[in-house]
């Protein structure tokens, strides 16, 4: 999905609607829960209530989606990564942890082509792009990793 967002990217307009990001990551854990029960990772979610951005869903789910599936893919077996959706002024904070094995360079993770772990696959795509759509719509965006012990990857969105 990844390619295929980023050769439509620049063609295609996403347009924006009144999105309720709460319902939106139950929507997208559930889908993608199986992928973490492979590795009997247990998904924990604490969703403040409503919570409602300005964002397409094509760019809302590259953002989740990318985030979580990185977070399975880098987690240890049978560990756990907890979903908070929090409000901070005004903005709704998203974040994303997990007890994996952290970061080495965070600086990198974000560029085009880079991947932390040659073995698990991957174009390096998926981290640029969920940086390409924060900064098209004002997201602030960030993470902070300890190496050895996990990365909590964090998305302040604007308020509708």
């Amino acid at each position: 999905e990844d390619v295929e967002y980023f050769i439509k990217r620049g063609y295609i307009k996403f347009p924006l609607e009144r999105l309720n990001l709460g319902e939106y990551i139950i929507e997208r854990v559930k889908f993608l829960s199986s992928v973490a029960e492979v590795k009997h990772i247990v998904v924990k979610t604490n969703l403040e209530g409503d919570a409602f951005t300005m964002l397409s869903k094509v760019e809302a789910q590259r953002i989740i989606d990318n985030t979580i599936t990185n977070a399975i893919k880098y987690s240890q077996k049978e560990s756990e990564i907890l979903i908070n959706l929090s409000f901070e002024n005004e903005r709704i904070k998203l974040s994303v942890q997990d007890f994996g094995k952290g970061i080495k360079d965070v600086k990198k993770v974000w560029k085009r082509y880079v991947r932390e772990d040659e073995i698990q696959g991957g174009f390096g795509l998926g981290l640029n792009i969920v940086s390409e759509i924060c900064q098209k719509h004002g997201i602030t965006y960030g993470v902070d990793s300890v190496y050895g012990e996990g990365s909590t990857f964090y998305y302040k969105f604007k308020r509708a």
